[in-house]
């Protein structure tokens, strides 16, 4: 097998080679005990010079690896894991995708090379459990004018992706997308932390709702400032009987369930909730699934349904993913089946 060898390391050694050999000839004197100083012979200059010779040859004169041992030793490797949830910005200057992964890797690419333009390896579950990453510039819900999880202008609170990890405590954190610093964070310990376990989040315009769902009674939610902690309100008690760990799924600020030929939902940032309900034609086996962002709409067994009346979507188009982006300015419902 071909080694590749570290050449400064050799240039090294025959430059010291040389400097040895042009001063170990030279005379050396030592002093006796009355005081005299006697010349050293050359047998033991030379044989002075040559131990020097051969513990820098035995050291380490060169590195080398087997071409089978690259990128096993010796070899920095950055890796971030299986990708949970992504957001690509296409912007002229400096397109990025944002991941976050399974393995609690928070990071940014390259999305034409793939290259990890930063990461940041967030703590171990549970505390590390990503459940929200929210991108400053990606409000693209079709229900409602454009906003911003930035903060305002002149405010020391911006951020350009707002994350949310683990659930006692949870961890709120505002990122800096260029170069990957953390601008600020804050903290909640929920009361009860088993029931806090099933809790998710949500943002909508500057504020940040966490949900605790009290499966087959009702629905907490509380409001805080998202840059600041600060509730907003006191928490609402929502009565939901008909919530079900398996078969509730959130989109947007509607949270639905799919119960027999029915979807049920409601809409959880309102002052005064009123439960939703939708009878569907033909009932799917599949479990609902959000599509993202478009708020109150699902998928179910390949069709696109909303559970907000007002929303348009379009009922005859069957796939298996959706997604709402924007091009040009105006909002693209794409479709994919892989």
């Amino acid at each position: 097998a071909s080694l590749c060898f570290h050449m400064s390391h050799l240039i090294f050694l025959i430059w010291t080679s040389y400097l040895f050999s042009f001063f170990t000839f030279l005379p050396e004197f030592d002093q006796t005990a009355d005081g005299r100083f006697i010349m050293l012979p050359q047998t033991a200059l030379c044989s002075r010079g040559l131990f020097v010779l051969l513990l820098l040859f035995f050291s380490n004169y060169v590195n080398a690896l087997y071409e089978d041992q690259i990128k096993k030793f010796d070899w920095r490797i950055q890796h971030i894991g299986a990708i949970d949830q992504a957001h690509l910005e296409l912007n002229s200057l400096s397109p990025r995708l944002l991941v976050s992964t399974h393995e609690n890797v928070f990071a940014v690419l390259e999305p034409q090379t793939g290259k990890i333009v930063w990461r940041q390896v967030l703590e171990n579950l549970p505390r590390g459990d990503l459940k929200l990453m929210q991108v400053g510039t990606a409000s693209v819900n079709i229900n409602e004018p454009e906003s911003t999880a930035a903060a305002p202008t002149n405010s020391k609170h911006g951020f350009d992706v707002l994350t949310v990890q683990g659930h006692a405590p949870a961890l709120v954190r505002g990122w800096n997308v260029a170069s990957g610093n953390l601008e600020w964070e804050w903290s909640l310990m929920p009361l009860q932390t088993e029931r806090a376990e099933s809790s998710f989040w949500f943002y909508k315009n500057g504020i940040l709702y966490h949900v605790i769902p009290t499966w087959h009674s009702h629905i907490e939610v509380t409001p805080y400032f998202a840059t600041t902690g600060r509730a907003t309100e006191t928490t609402a008690r929502i009565s939901a009987g008909w919530i079900n760990a398996d078969k509730c799924v959130l989109s947007g600020v509607y949270y639905t369930c799919l119960e027999g030929n029915q979807l049920i939902g409601i809409d959880l940032t309102a002052s005064q909730p009123q439960i939703l309900r939708k009878t569907l034609e033909n009932v799917s086996k599949d479990k609902l699934r959000a599509v993202e962002g478009i708020s109150g709409a699902y998928v179910i067994g390949k069709r696109l349904i909303s559970i907000y009346e007002a929303s348009v979507v379009c009922n005859n188009y069957e796939s298996n993913s959706f997604i709402l982006g924007k091009f040009q300015k105006r909002r693209v419902l794409a479709q994919a089946d892989v």
